[in-house]
This record gives structure tokens, C-alpha cells and sequence, in this order.
């Protein structure tokens, strides 16, 4: 195209070598130098050790030694299926990596930081082709923003991102071969080709590869729908600058030439049922107040938990806001004056918009980043649209041999330097923090084989282990996780908390059961002392004043009621009444509730249990606590709920779970602390311990076949089959069976079962109230019998948590949940 190179040579003068002023050499150094910077950014990356998912990766890959472990990896589709990002052509680049570099990390990270240069010089060819005067100049800006972006680092440093960077490649790929099919004309002068002849305008050789290059990238849903919208995008707005865009034929002829693009998004889509399953659930976000998180990550890519405990974000929100808000306050001036400006501007934000909309659920709930190699698709045009902002201050200026155009393009240089030196800055945060995690899981590991080799288990259950051990939310390592002693790799996540203190308490497993310490950086052995509570099983308000933490005269909010004989607290606040007390004498072990006798008063509320509106939780008691080895209070693995009934003037008897692994497996309880509903007066009448006879269901499970030996089920090794500690697998043509009873919850006539989503777990074990990651809630209509379960029962591969509750002839819930079995189910 004629304008695209104008402004590679248009300062060089005749003085300058010939060389110098081929556009040949221009382009193909700026190649090299894309590619050197991507290399350069990532240098960290390429020695770095695998994280937890990463090493079954590897260890699958490793040891595929039959065909039907072969077919599967082919058709696997990555370790996050929600992004069905993964296709054929990745895994097999995998087998090829295995081959030549077999148990070296290397050459895989070295394939990935490649598949991130080459997106990145591709990027650079379709900018150069889009219609538009100094695209050499945004080109060279949005490619350097996208090799240093931070929320790469991600797709980039995680196996599991490389066949989101895969589909990115080939959808770039793609783009550029039907931009080099097209005439685009930015001008008001005709086309070089017959617009009236679709043949002419069409250059087919190159068509034809941008829809076989399309096909692949449509093996990542994230390329699912963007390639339609894009191109017709490009085609709309290319008829609008066409000087015989007066009639709709010559609309209609110009988009035809989108129409294999559009037709083969359509067919996919409906296909795969991607659009049915995935694309209106996200949109529908929009409407929850939370569609802004993943737009906020990407424009301002500041992950403050990397920045250290003490260190503050403001310094680097004030740097980057110096750099983004005069490139802000110039576009209106450079929309009004460029052309070019207007069409980038236009361009980068319906491409945006394209690419965020099908991923708001999924990247808007990692809060400190973990799942941004959903939004690698989305950088691509973020970068584009930045690259034009901050070339805005060129934009205004066009007249050329001015010092107005010289004083644009420098300061234009300096906010494009300052943001990617900005950006290079937390790239290598993120990159030392996942080197920094690597090193964490080699002492783990090494930990667990000290153990495994000396007591001889065939699993380690640890405690204390942080969840960033892997990008994939699979692994979830919060509370207590299996680990396998042969290979170290995972065998499965969160143990069913009741079963693992039922088995603590008889003498099981206690040679298998540890607590990781991180200043340590070694598992130890459990502290489960003392062995009987001593807190007291009846304490009446006057026993519950000795136990308070500092003592009564040092509260201002709470006061004794002799006639009452309770502890009255009161809050005047949305925070709540809140009491603490030692935990002297309270055992990991003995006991499995703490009660309250408590009379609660809430305004501007009814009586009854189920106040609050929809969109409001119902009120709540909480309880929290430290203990010697985790003095932090936990507001997720160390907290027990149960609902509150309010404004009766009656005293209720409520039940808070203590068959949680944060209670068993953290050491003994320091304190505890009690919340109440806020705004609530409260008479607390007395508490004490008990255990869960009369109010916990009983769950077994059966499965008809024993899994394999050495088996691979996704993200787990060796998943371990036991009754005690509520372990199953089903898969292929077997049969799950529970067996249920809720004969032992006073005046039950029924319940109901709870099933989890895949690989999610119930955040309040034994609690009384349904979870959040409930999957599906069946009816139960006897108090006794079997649930039994298929594999064509379930709507993907994972594991499910699965427990049962009690209700009355009303069907309301009576009692606590029952403890949990973890069902793995694979070959979905």
C-alpha cells in the first residue's frame, strides 16, 4: 500500500546509506528486534522450575505409553476446560517438546516465549496492513506494549496458557492473510481493483489461507466469535471510505467478502455449544457489578500482592496515571484532527469489547491476577488502543517539517518508553513470583518424601499450603489437600474435613497428616493436644465472662445482665457485635460443635429466620479462630456460620461446625471469636461443646470398580480410594452408590442432597446452609436408602462434593450437613 511506508523514509533524506532508506530493512529489523525483546523479557521464564500442575503435565506426557493414553491426551482439552483453550495442534507441539527435550522444562518454556514472539511480530504485520497513514509508528508501539505487558506473564511462564498463545498466533495469522487479500483504500481516490468484480477484490490464495488459519485458531473459543465481528468490522468501515459507498449493493458486496468468516463462527459456535453455554452466562455478568474487574486488571495491570506486605500501589498508580491521563486529555483534540486516530480508536475498542465480553465471569474472580491468560486474547487490541493514545500527541500534528510534529513525536516516544519500562517493571515481579512459588513446591515436595520414606504411607494429607502452588483452580491446596509419596504430584484436593477428624481421632492416619510451616519451609506433625476439651461442655453467662479475652471490664460494649445471667452485646455499626474468647482447653479433636444459647435483636427487620431480601444474605453467627501456629484470623478456612433467628424475644440454641480441617490441622486454638449480625443486641445466655450424634447425617459411599494403579485423571495422580475418608472414583460404565440415613435428626421426614460444582468445595463443612458452589440440590423422600450415580449423570470431569441434610414435612432443613464424599469423576 502506498501510505503505509511513507513515514519510515520520509526523514531520511538522500545523505542517509541506500540501505537505510529500504523499507525492507526497516521491517525486518524491526522483526528481529520484536522477537529479541519478547526473548529478552522472558529470559527469567526459561529456567524456571514447573509448578504443581505443570509437573502432571509433564509427568502425563512422560509416560503416555498406549494408544488410548495417547487418543486421550489428543482430545484433551487443557487443564482449564473452561476455556476449551486448548486443541489437537497444542498437544501435539507438547509430545514434540517430549520428545527432544523429555524431563527438561526448558525447551517447553523456550516453545512458549517463541509462540509469544511470533504473536508479537505477527501483530506488527497486521497493524502495517490496516488502512491507515504511520502505521509503522503504532505498529512498532502496540507490539512493544504487547511483548512487555504484564498480564502475560501468566500465559506465557504457565504451561497451561499455551494454547490460549496458540490460538492467538493463529488468529493473528489468520487476520493477516485476509488483510493481504483486501484492498483497503483510505483515500477518497478509487481502489486500485474493480470494486464492482468480488473476484478482483478478493486476492484468493490468500483468502483461502486466512480461513484455513481461522479453522485452527476456532479450536480456542476465545477466537470463538472475535474473527466475525473483527473482519466485519474492517469490511464495514473500508465501504465507508470508498468513494462508491453510496448504494447498498456496494455494502452488501463488501460484506460478503466477511461472509466465510461469519459462517464458520456460526457453525462452530453452534456446534460446540459454546454459544448456548458460555457466551450469554458471561454477558448476563454484565448486569452483576462486578463486568468492570477484568477492564480495571487489564488497564491498570498493577498486582499489589506482588509488591510486598508493607509497599503501597500509589506510587505506581501515580506513574502509570502520569503516562495514560495526558495521552487521555490530548484524544479529543486527536480525534478531531487524525483520521487515523479516529478509525485505531474506533478499531481497538469494538475489538476489545469483542474480546472481553466472553470472559468477564472467569477473569473478573481472580482478584490478584491468577487466571489472566483468559484477557491474552483481550491485551492484543488493549495494546492496540494504548499504542494510539499515546501516540495521540503525533495524531495532532501532521503537518510535516514542523516543530509541532517533532515536539508530538518526541513527547509521544517518551510516554511510549516510560509505560514500557513501567510494564517491564511488573512483568518481572510476576516472573520472580513464580520462581519464588517453584522454589516453595521443591521444598514441599522434598518434605514429603522425608516423611512418605519414613513412616512408609502411601500419601501425605498437608495442611497449610498455599493455593499458588498452581495456576489451575483445580488444585485447589487450600485447607488439606493428598499428595502422592511416590511421584509428589497431587492425588486430591481438600479432604472431607469430619471423615479426616473421625480418622484422627480413632489412631488412623496419624503418620500421614502434617502441617506445612512456612518459616520452616518443612511439613511437622501435628499438634492435637489437648486430647479431651477442657473448655467446658455447659457454661452458663457467668462461665462465658471468664472466658472472655480481655477481660469484661475492658469492654464498652458489652455488660453483664445478672437478672438475665448473660453476656449482653450491642453494636451501633455494620460491623457487628463481636466478643473473643481463649481457647484454653479447647481440643483439635474432641467435640463437634460449639453452641450458643443467644436471644438476638435486629432492626428494621421481621421475625423469623429468612429477613433478608434476595439479594442480601440472611443474618449470620460466625465464628473465627487463631491458633498457636496461624495467629491470623482466617475469614475463609478458619470461620464456621450457622443463620440466625431474630426478633422473637426467644433464646435459640445454634450450632457452630468444628469438624473443619482449619480447626483439626492448624494447631491448638489460640482464641475464638464470636460475630453477630450487624447493627444486633444480643443476650448470650450460655455455650459450651458438643458433639454431632443428633445432628449430622450419615453418608457412606460404594463404588462398583477400583481405579487404576498409577492412574492419570486429571488434575490428579493416583486418586486414593477410601471409605474412611470419603474417597471414590466412577468413571466408564460403573456405578456410584451412597448410601444415606437421616433416621438420627429429630421430627425428619426427608432432605435433600447437595452436589457441588467440579472441583469446587463447600466452604462451610457441617454447616446448615447451601452453598454457593452448589451444583444441583435433589429431594430426598426417605429417611434411608441409595443415591446412586452415573457417569452420564454429570456434566463434566472433576471432583464433586456431594453431602446430604434432613428437613421436615415443610421442607425446611433441620440439623447440619453430613459429611461430605469426594467423588472423582473422569472420561466426560
Amino acid at each position: 500500500m502506498q501510505n503505509q511506508d511513507k513515514d519510515i523514509t520520509s526523514t531520511a533524506g538522500d545523505t542517509m546509506p541506500e540501505f537505510l532508506n529500504s523499507k525492507r530493512f526497516w521491517k525486518w529489523t524491526t522483526v528481529v528486534g520484536l522477537i529479541a525483546l519478547s526473548f529478552i523479557a522472558y529470559i527469567t521464564t526459561l529456567n524456571a522450575q514447573p509448578l504443581w500442575d505443570e509437573q502432571l503435565i509433564l509427568s502425563w506426557i512422560n509416560n503416555l505409553n498406549s494408544s488410548a493414553a495417547f487418543n486421550q491426551f489428543i482430545i484433551w482439552s487443557g487443564p482449564t476446560p473452561a476455556l476449551d483453550a486448548w486443541q489437537p495442534i497444542t498437544n501435539l507441539t507438547f509430545l514434540y517438546c517430549q520428545k527432544f527435550g523429555h524431563q527438561s522444562i526448558w525447551l517447553y518454556r523456550f516453545a512458549s516465549v517463541k509462540a509469544h514472539a511470533l504473536a508479537t511480530v505477527l501483530l506488527f504485520f497486521v497493524i502495517r496492513k490496516l488502512p491507515i497513514e504511520s502505521s509503522f509508528r503504532i505498529a512498532v508501539a502496540a507490539c512493544i506494549l504487547f511483548a512487555l505487558y504484564p498480564l502475560h506473564a501468566e500465559a506465557v511462564s504457565w504451561l497451561g496458557g499455551w494454547g490460549i498463545e496458540l490460538g492467538v498466533f493463529y488468529f493473528l495469522a489468520s487476520l493477516y492473510c485476509y488483510l493481504r487479500s483486501k484492498s483497503f483504500q483510505m483515500t477518497k481516490e478509487s481502489p486500485r481493483t474493480n470494486p464492482t468484480s468480488f473476484v478482483l477484490l478478493v486476492r484468493w490464495r490468500w483468502l483461502v489461507g486466512g480461513l484455513f488459519l481461522y479453522l485452527v485458531s476456532l479450536s480456542s473459543n476465545s477466537a470463538m466469535w472475535i474473527g466475525a465481528v473483527l473482519i466485519s468490522l474492517l469490511e464495514f468501515t473500508n465501504w465507508l471510505m470508498k468513494k462508491d459507498n453510496n448504494d447498498i449493493k456496494s455494502l452488501r458486496r463488501t460484506l460478503a467478502c466477511a461472509l466465510p468468516f461469519v459462517i464458520m463462527s456460526a457453525t462452530y459456535a453452534l456446534a460446540g455449544g459454546a454459544f448456548a453455554n458460555q457466551i450469554p452466562k458471561h454477558m448476563a455478568q454484565l448486569f452483576t457489578g462486578h463486568w468492570h474487574q477484568p477492564l480495571l486488571h487489564m488497564l491498570l495491570p498493577i498486582n499489589k500482592t506482588l509488591l510486598g506486605a508493607s509497599a503501597s500501589a500509589t506510587k505506581e498508580y501515580i506513574f502509570l496515571g502520569v503516562m495514560l491521563v495526558p495521552s487521555l486529555l490530548i484524544a479529543p483534540l486527536a480525534f478531531l484532527r487524525s483520521a487515523n486516530f479516529r478509525y485505531l480508536l474506533v478499531l481497538s475498542l469494538v475489538w476489545l469489547a469483542a474480546c472481553i465480553l466472553p470472559y468477564i465471569g472467569t477473569a473478573s474472580s481472580n482478584i490478584n491476577f491468577w487466571g489472566s491468560h483468559a484477557l491474552y486474547l483481550a491485551s492484543v487490541p488493549l495494546c492496540l488502543l494504548a499504542a494510539t493514545l499515546l501516540m495521540g500527541f503525533s495524531s495532532c500534528f501532521l503537518a510535516k517539517s514542523t516543530n509541532l510534529n517533532y515536539a508530538g513525536m518526541a513527547v509521544s516516544t517518551l510516554f511510549l518508553i516510560g509505560t514500557s519500562i513501567f510494564y517491564w517493571h511488573h512483568l518481572w515481579l510476576a516472573q520472580s513470583n513464580y520462581k519464588g512459588i517453584a522454589a516453595d513446591l521443591i521444598a514441599i515436595e522434598k518434605s514429603v518424601q522425608v516423611v512418605a520414606s519414613r513412616n512408609q504411607v502411601p500419601f501425605v494429607i498437608a495442611s497449610g499450603i498455599s493455593p499458588t502452588q498452581a495456576v489451575d483452580r483445580s488444585f485447589s491446596t487450600d485447607g488439606a489437600i493428598c499428595i502422592d509419596s511416590g511421584t509428589q504430584l497431587l492425588s486430591a484436593p481438600s479432604v472431607p474435613d469430619g471423615r479426616l477428624k473421625d480418622a484422627l481421632r480413632n489412631g488412623m492416619y496419624r503418620n500421614a497428616v502434617f502441617h506445612w510451616d512456612q518459616n520452616f519451609h518443612s511439613l511437622i506433625d501435628l499438634d492435637l493436644s489437648p486430647a479431651q476439651n477442657e473448655f467446658g461442655t455447659d457454661l452458663d453467662g457467668k462461665g462465658l465472662v471468664e472466658k472472655l479475652l480481655p477481660p469484661l471490664q475492658y469492654y464498652r460494649t458489652i455488660t453483664f445482665d445478672a437478672q438475665e445471667n448473660a453476656l449482653v452485646l450491642e453494636s451501633n455499626s455494620t460491623n457487628g457485635a463481636a466478643v473473643r474468647m481463649h481457647g484454653d482447653g479447647l481440643s483439635p479433636l474432641a467435640g463437634d460443635f460449639l453452641y450458643l444459647d443467644a436471644k438476638i435483636v435486629c432492626p428494621g427487620q421481621q421475625p423469623g429466620p429468612n429477613q433478608a431480601g434476595p439479594q442480601e444474605a440472611p443474618p449470620q453467627i460466625e465464628l473465627y479462630w487463631a491458633t498457636r501456629s496461624c495467629p491470623e484470623y482466617d475469614h475463609k478456612w478458619r470461620r464456621s456460620t450457622t443463620s440466625a433467628l431474630t426478633n422473637d424475644n426467644q433464646y435459640h440454641r445454634y450450632f457452630l461446625s468444628l469438624r473443619s480441617l482449619g480447626w483439626t490441622t492448624n494447631g491448638p486454638i489460640a482464641n475464638i471469636m464470636l460475630g453477630f449480625p450487624a447493627g444486633a443486641k444480643v443476650w448470650l445466655k450460655g455455650g459450651g461443646i458438643a458433639d454431632g450424634a443428633n445432628l449430622i447425617p450419615k453418608l457412606s459411599v460404594n463404588v462398583s470398580t477400583k481405579p487404576e494403579k498409577n492412574a492419570y485423571t486429571y488434575p490428579f495422580f493416583n486418586y486414593p480410594e477410601s471409605a474412611e475418608l470419603g474417597f471414590a472414583s466412577l468413571s466408564g460404565t460403573a456405578q456410584a452408590t451412597l448410601q444415606y440415613d437421616l433416621s438420627n435428626i429429630k421430627d425428619a421426614t426427608g432432605g435433600f442432597v447437595e452436589i457441588s460444582q467440579p472441583n469446587r468445595q463447600f466452604l462451610n463443612p457441617n454447616g446448615n446452609e447451601f452453598s454457593e458452589s452448589q451444583w444441583k440440590k435433589v429431594p430426598l423422600n426417605a429417611l434411608s436408602g441409595p443415591i446412586n450415580f452415573r457417569l452420564q449423570d454429570f456434566p463434566s470431569s472433576g471432583v464433586y462434593s456431594i453431602r446430604v441434610i434432613a428437613s421436615d414435612a415443610a421442607g425446611h432443613v433441620l440439623g447440619n450437613f453430613s459429611d461430605e464424599i469426594k467423588l472423582n469423576v473422569s472420561g466426560k
